[in-house]
């Protein structure tokens, strides 16, 4: 059976009809760009993780001798930061819950320090060591670093605010040593 349809009918019909072939077509496209971006994203990620991960570890091997050398204990990750900075410890890293993977936001040099003797490393934070315990862990990461910093001179400004004279004479006598 033949049916006669009203030619301004037929043709809004083809006209969607190619919209809609457009569309699919753009979708696809849109798709493949993801892919690509997806792709080109984790390369990327791997890359920067891993330059990452080697400049830690050597100023990890560092800071971990620094700290020794004091009587004390200290530690460098790199990675996702922990949800509970205040009650994450060194041990505990690996199984607190910390930020997504592809939360660049929240990644970050996670300083690990231990100023007392059998207590856990904790995360260097504005509240949890005490100003001499922050002067000491910030100066000693940052000659923790002099191997991988490509600086022709480094100037730090009344770095010992804070500190004993214990630990002012110890930093000292480690940059003396350098």
């Amino acid at each position: 059976m033949d049916v006669e349809v009203d030619r301004s009918v037929r043709i809004t019909y083809e006209k969607t009809e190619r919209a809609l072939v457009q569309s699919r077509d753009a979708f696809r496209n849109r798709q493949n760009e993801l892919h690509n971006l997806i792709s080109s994203n984790a390369s990327t990620k791997e890359s920067w993780t891993t330059k990452m991960e080697q400049m830690m570890s050597m100023t990890n091997d560092n800071f971990k001798e620094y700290f020794d050398e004091m009587g004390c204990k200290g530690r460098i990750t790199f990675g996702p930061l922990p949800k509970n900075q205040q009650s994450a410890t060194y041990g505990t890293y690996h199984t607190c819950q910390k930020f997504g993977s592809d939360e660049y936001d929240h990644y970050g040099i996670i300083i690990w320090v231990s100023f007392r003797a059998g207590a856990d490393m904790t995360m260097l934070t504005g509240s949890t060591q005490s100003g001499g315990e922050k002067s000491v862990s910030t100066m000693l990461f940052l000659l923790s670093m002099q191997p991988i910093s490509k600086s022709p001179f480094r100037l730090i400004d009344e770095i010992n605010q804070g500190m004993d004279n214990r630990n002012e004479r110890k930093i000292f006598e480690t940059v003396k040593y350098l």
